[in-house]
């Protein structure tokens, strides 16, 4: 097999990943700019997957995944939420009731919002639970800070040429040069942790979530109040890591 048809496969493989987060229609452009792929290989590889039934375009040369798949029909596409849905209570469940804080399973999206796809409420009366499916952009939260240190540089460097930095409170990093030191500092200790970045007084604990290739493809985090959560704070990164791991475990099955 020589090397060509092993990139060819690759960029397949890469396309249907990014068509089955996308929350719309992408064109040829929107495709090659977020691949960082020429166009003209982008037309033919998506002519090649809408000749064989996996994607359908409009009048406007749009592309999205057939609708047929589903959700759930999904999962087989690697790492895919709905494979990650799947597999989210075991590891979910867990770290809630090791921590009795919710816990949220984040993806990041073609649009480089966040969305939350899975979630296990605390029982307690005071929480932070913010629904499945509310989107937020990722320099705020733990887990989207998470999914952008662990992007590889070019895709990284694109989101910063892209896509403007969103402050939802006072103390939302704003400023590319210290986004990218704090990243690298996530990425480097392999979690993050917010305090009142996202909501006033909450805080946020994530991190990465990689499937069988060693790419992150999600983050599992916790949020609880900031008074609450520096008492279990040592606690808390030990189960959010282990959650990580159970999760990348299984996804490895």
């Amino acid at each position: 097999m020589s090397d060509q048809t092993v990139k060819s496969a690759g960029r397949i493989l890469d396309l249907l990943e990014l068509f089955a987060s996308a929350p719309d229609l992408l064109g040829v452009s929107a495709v090659a700019k977020r691949m960082n792929y020429p166009k003209s290989s982008v037309y033919m590889l998506l002519k090649t997957l809408e000749q064989r039934g996996f994607v359908v375009s409009d009048d406007t040369r749009q592309f999205q995944l057939h609708p047929s798949f589903s959700p759930d029909a999904r999962a087989w596409i690697g790492s895919s939420r709905g494979r990650l849905v799947q597999i989210a209570e075991g590891p979910m469940q867990t770290l809630v009731d090791k921590v009795n804080e919710t816990c949220l399973l984040t993806i990041l999206r073609s649009d480089w919002l966040t969305e939350y796809i899975a979630k296990v409420s605390s029982t307690q009366e005071l929480r932070l639970d913010p629904p499945v499916g509310l989107t937020r952009e990722p320099n705020a939260g733990s887990s989207g800070l998470v999914l952008l240190a662990n992007l590889p540089e070019g895709e990284l460097d694109r989101f910063f040429a892209s896509h403007r930095l969103h402050a939802y409170t006072q103390k939302t990093i704003r400023d590319s040069t210290a986004l990218r030191q704090d990243l690298e500092t996530i990425r480097t200790r392999g979690y993050a942790i917010t305090e009142g970045t996202n909501y006033p007084d909450a805080s946020g604990l994530a991190a990465p979530i990689r499937n069988a290739h060693g790419k992150v493809v999600a983050a599992v985090s916790i949020g609880a109040p900031t008074t609450r959560f520096k008492v279990i704070r040592a606690e808390a990164i030990t189960a959010v890591l282990k959650a990580a791991d159970s999760f990348s475990r299984l996804l490895r099955r």
